[in-house]
């Protein structure tokens, strides 16, 4: 079933809170990924900046060295942080999605794994961890 047609198939009358679970997690995700793409953004500037240097014709070691001054670590460490916190706000997501397909409209999770396209077991595992 496409996922379109998935909420039209098990639409009930659920009343939205102000603090929707769903809701929730979806807002946490556009937060990360914004974290995430500018964090993203940073690297992409220094290495833009790091290859018109070198275009320009000045040596490795000098760009190297700029790149550690201007906090090229930093900015490497916090992409994958970024990335890290990405990643568990689409897990938290998922598994709140899950949480209520499975326990608001009585889907069992291989019904569930069948709808999204992904193991029962995986299924199973984002369930549990959101019950936690």
């Amino acid at each position: 079933m496409a996922a379109h047609t998935l909420g039209a198939a098990l639409r009930v009358s659920f009343p939205m809170h102000e603090q929707d679970e769903y809701v929730v997690a979806i807002e946490q995700v556009e937060l990360e990924a914004a974290r995430l793409v500018e964090s993203v953004r940073n690297v992409l500037e220094a290495l833009r900046n790091a290859k018109q240097e070198r275009i320009g014709g000045v040596p490795l070691p000098e760009i190297v060295a700029g790149l550690v001054e201007t906090g090229g670590r930093r900015l490497r460490r916090s992409t994958d942080e970024a990335f890290v916190s990405y990643e568990q706000a689409m897990m938290n997501y998922r598994a709140t999605a899950i949480g209520e397909l499975v326990d608001e409209y009585g889907l069992s999770l291989s019904e569930v794994g069948r709808r999204i396209g992904v193991s029962r077991q995986m299924v199973g595992r984002l369930y549990r961890s959101g019950a936690e």
